[in-house]
């Protein structure tokens, strides 16, 4: 696959060079309907504008069915209210969405489906920059072929890509370099009073029923 690679790197005091610029570019790549790589606090991702296009755009290069649900990435919670207004905040899902947002928290909310709908506002600087210039929600899943090692690292993810097959939508990675070997986002089912962990993950149980209690 061909693809294009916007680099960004830590200054030595911490700061992401250039972050304004690449989250404007980023954002307008996603406005006009590519793909983007980009970084999580996890692994790298992959994921667009939602909708029909991307799911089958993302499932097609994944090589998996199409269908199979995306997370959906925002800068907040406003931005999630906004975007689903058919999904259900319960007290417990506002609690936990206050408390570990943006962060390695994915709430999966009822909306009328039979899976329901998950959301995280992503934690990692440059996503959370590009989803809050663009104002609006990402659907996105990890940057790999299904069944394989998601990437972690910004040779991985262009290794990977590469070996994808051409795709119709245009796709650019955002490279951050090395994101290390944190776990997933932890995956919650809110319920009315208290949650349902669907898979283990960075944030821990006892910080889960601590903010609950």
């Amino acid at each position: 696959m061909n693809f294009e690679v916007i680099q960004i790197r830590l200054s030595a005091e911490g700061v992401w060079q250039d972050l304004g610029r690449v989250a404007e570019s980023a954002a307008a790549h996603l406005d006009a309907g590519g793909l983007l790589g980009h970084p999580t606090l996890g692994v790298y991702g992959l994921g667009g504008r939602r909708g029909r296009e991307c799911g089958a755009a993302v499932a097609g290069l994944k090589g998996r069915p199409a269908g199979r649900g995306l997370v959906h990435l925002v800068f907040d919670k406003d931005v999630a209210r906004t975007e689903f207004g058919d999904a259900e905040w319960s007290p417990v899902a506002d609690k936990l969405a206050a408390e570990f947002w943006p962060g390695p928290l994915t709430l999966v909310l009822p909306n009328g489906t039979s899976d329901g709908i998950a959301i995280r506002a992503e934690g990692h600087p440059v996503t959370s920059a590009v989803l809050k210039h663009w104002g609006r929600s990402m659907s996105s899943t990890s940057l790999n072929r299904t069944g394989e090692r998601p990437a972690r690292t910004g040779d991985e993810a262009k290794a990977i890509l590469s070996a994808m097959p051409e795709g119709e939508l245009p796709v650019l990675l955002i490279d951050v370099g090395d994101l290390g070997q944190s776990p997933p986002s932890t995956l919650v089912r809110p319920t009315r009073d208290s949650f349902e962990i669907l898979r283990p993950g960075a944030v821990p149980v006892s910080d889960l029923e601590r903010v609950l209690a």
